[in-house]
């Protein structure tokens, strides 16, 4: 933590905070008067950022990083940084399960399956001896696309 961020804490102007976690998502607003920030979503909470700090630390979707953020309704990025390389998005996304509760899954998982089903109904396909394994590979790929955004 900065020296000017430790001053702004230890005077209880702001309750502060360490977040830890992988950017799930940044998105570029503009406030009422044209000025850009971003919110920076990690493990779920959005965070915003009115002065340029994800840009100063070269930071994008799938880093790791720490943040040190106020508390209250609009939690302000106070300083981030990365605490590691960046990976492909993907492959650093928290599983989804921890991030889409277990109902939302079994519902998704569900809908891919019955579309999926849908598909195989042709009889030339219902007539191969591996249409139920074939129909739940298409099922787990449409899943997977669910899931991850499309």
């Amino acid at each position: 933590m900065s020296a000017s961020i430790k001053n702004i804490a230890k005077r209880g102007l702001v309750s502060m905070a360490t977040v830890k976690g992988v950017v799930e998502n940044i998105i570029t607003k503009t406030d009422q008067r044209g000025k850009e920030f971003n919110v920076v979503r990690v493990n779920g909470q959005g965070y915003f950022d009115w002065n340029g700090n994800v840009a100063k630390a070269q930071v994008k979707e799938g880093d790791t990083v720490e943040m040190n953020v106020g508390a209250g309704q609009y939690p302000r990025i106070y300083e981030i940084k990365k605490l590691q390389s960046s990976a492909p998005v993907q492959a650093a996304l928290p599983n989804m399960t921890s991030v889409i509760d277990k109902r939302q899954c079994q519902i998704i998982r569900m809908a891919a399956l019955k579309a999926a089903a849908e598909l195989m109904q042709n009889e030339k396909l219902l007539s191969q001896p591996n249409w139920a394994e074939q129909t739940i590979e298409i099922a787990r790929q449409f899943e997977k696309w669910i899931k991850e955004g499309g």
